[in-house]
């Protein structure tokens, strides 16, 4: 009840009770999409690196 989105409560009982909210509502800012993106091209590039460095092990003894 010491929310921000609290609006009201029902009780149908002594041991049920409903809690009614305001619908809250989350803003995506581009700076998140963005470094997710790049994180994303991080981890392909790290991996592909990686392959490279297998495959040259093997290729060379």
């Amino acid at each position: 009840m010491a929310k921000t989105n609290f609006k009201d409560r029902t009780i149908y009982s002594k041991n049920l009770m409903a809690i009614h909210q305001h619908k809250e509502t989350i803003k995506f800012d581009k700076a998140i999409y963005v470094g997710s993106a790049i994180l994303d091209v991080s981890k392909t590039f790290i991996n592909m690196v990686e392959k490279l460095v297998l495959y040259i092990r093997i290729q060379i003894p």
